[in-house]
């Protein structure tokens, strides 16, 4: 299994957004897994579409095993894969958006106002 590509989101439990390809499975491929980390555990999520009901959000699986061990053992082998990728590509939070005036040049952007938390301010 390779991580082919690595996206850092850095926010609440969500760790980051990955894909995958599978070199034994003839190259197959699963985009968007996330990747969680709460309280000293780690596990990912394969891909979900997003539903309300009843007011609750609610999330339905693309794919996914429906045994819990062969699940784990995915879990467990993407989980070496991502740490390997992590040592090359190193996480970092993504950097903050800046918005284009749309008549103020090609380099004129508004800077984001900085966190609440920021101790800088």
């Amino acid at each position: 299994m390779l991580i082919t590509e690595m996206r850092p989101i850095m926010k609440g439990i969500t760790v980051a957004s990955v894909s995958i390809v599978i070199p034994k499975w003839g190259n197959f491929f699963i985009k968007s897994i996330l990747v969680f980390s709460k309280d000293g555990e780690r596990w990912i999520s394969f891909p979900s579409d997003t539903y309300e009901k009843d007011g609750v959000k609610k999330y339905a699986r693309k794919c996914g095993y429906e045994d819990r061990d062969m699940q784990k053992k995915f879990e467990v082998e993407l989980l070496k894969a991502f740490d390997e990728y992590v040592k090359d590509h190193p996480l970092s939070p993504p950097e903050p958006k800046q918005q284009q005036i749309p008549f103020g040049g090609a380099n004129s952007y508004i800077p984001q106002a900085p966190a609440f938390d920021d101790p800088w301010y």
